[in-house]
């Protein structure tokens, strides 16, 4: 995955418009913050002491700002928990109340403007649609200039205004240097959000904004989700597409059990199951503007975004995003040739929390079913 708005070294591949991608900080990789709820039931497997990691993490992100409290500082904390759990997500949010309280007790010159956000509840349902995105500005900043009155005005009207992560880089920068640079921003697939440009959230946005225009491709808009099922693949070409992304992650997957001294057996393949195919989706307007193009059978090789769900034996359901290019002769669909160019975004559909109990540290337990 590819968290975070300022690089980590997991977005270097997809996301070419960050300026640097910083090292990560981990505290220890035995002991990860998104296994610490379950620590508390079985067995610690490498959490030594009593302090939560977390807790590690946000100790060390207050004494930063103390120690920097005469300079202008930055920094970036990613904190993970087991969505399936929410236990685990109610005990971060008690250690992040109490956190935004300390960084309230600071002197008001030390106090920072924080952006706290994050996906949250269980995966694949209302986490990606309706994320939690805040800016925290100290009131001594808000009255400390014209300048910032304008800025909180800003922020004020562009509560209501669709933005992204992009919007939030240009955030950052926009605070860092105090000019607004808007510019061009490269996605993966870059044809799937023409014309978009990265705005900083400090001026005023447009209410009527598009997903596109702020950088989100129509196939990952929660605010459009105008899903069809349809799709100009045939039944076999997508049995060859799960396969294929099957065998990928089976291979993924035994690579790593083998570089832990883990046997095989603690992640069984994954099998596609007889009739596991559930079917494969399209955007209503991105499938209609295919069609047009292959009408015209002269207009070079139209692409799309298409969704493919599919269920294994272990009696997991999992789906997946191809990026597919299409290319005719005669027009329409009547000798259409879909080419897929990538496969990305595998994510279970089914719940897999029960498979974390037994899941090797390090492996994923949405795949180890």
């Amino acid at each position: 995955g590819c968290n975070g708005i300022v690089g980590t070294r997991y977005c270097q591949r997809w996301l070419n418009q960050f300026d640097h991608v910083v090292p990560s900080l981990e505290m220890d990789v035995n002991c990860r913050s998104q296994n610490e709820w379950l620590e508390a039931f079985r067995p610690r497997r490498g959490c030594l002491g009593s302090k939560r990691p977390h807790a590690h993490y946000l100790d060390y992100f207050r004494r930063y700002f103390e120690v920097y409290d005469d300079s202008q500082a930055f920094a970036y904390l990613h904190l993970e928990a087991a969505h399936e759990h929410i236990e685990a997500l109610q005990l971060l949010d008690g250690a992040l109340e109490s956190h935004l309280r300390s960084l309230e007790s600071l002197p008001p010159d030390a106090r920072p403007i924080v952006m706290l956000a994050g996906d949250h509840g269980p995966p694949n349902q209302c986490d990606w649609i309706s994320p939690l995105a805040m800016l925290l500005v100290p009131t001594p900043v808000q009255q400390s200039s014209r300048t910032w009155n304008l800025y909180s005005e800003a922020l004020v009207k562009n509560r209501f205004s669709i933005v992204s992560w992009f919007d939030v880089y240009a955030t950052l920068r926009h605070l860092a240097t105090g000019k607004h640079i808007s510019r061009a921003s490269s996605t993966f697939p870059g044809s799937s959000v023409p014309g978009h440009r990265a705005r900083s959230l400090l001026s005023p946005l447009p209410r009527n904004r598009t997903c596109l225009e702020a950088g989100i491709p129509e196939w990952h808009c929660g605010c459009a989700q105008q899903w069809v099922s349809w799709c100009p693949i045939t039944q076999s070409a997508l049995l060859v597409l799960a396969q294929t992304t099957l065998a990928e992650v089976n291979v993924q997957l035994q690579k790593y059990l083998a570089s832990i001294g883990e046997p095989e057996s603690r992640c069984p393949r994954l099998t596609l199951s007889p009739g596991g195919m559930r079917g494969c989706e399209g955007q209503a307007d991105t499938l209609q503007r295919l069609q047009l193009r292959l009408d015209e059978a002269s207009a070079g090789e139209p692409e799309a975004v298409l969704r493919v769900q599919f269920e294994t034996d272990q009696g997991m359901a999992y789906q997946f995003y191809v990026y597919v290019s299409f290319s005719t002769q005669t027009g329409g669909y009547r000798d259409v040739l879909a080419t897929a160019k990538e496969v990305f975004n595998l994510w279970p559909v089914s719940r897999y929390g029960q498979h974390e109990a037994c899941t090797p540290r390090g492996a994923d337990p949405a795949f180890c079913a």
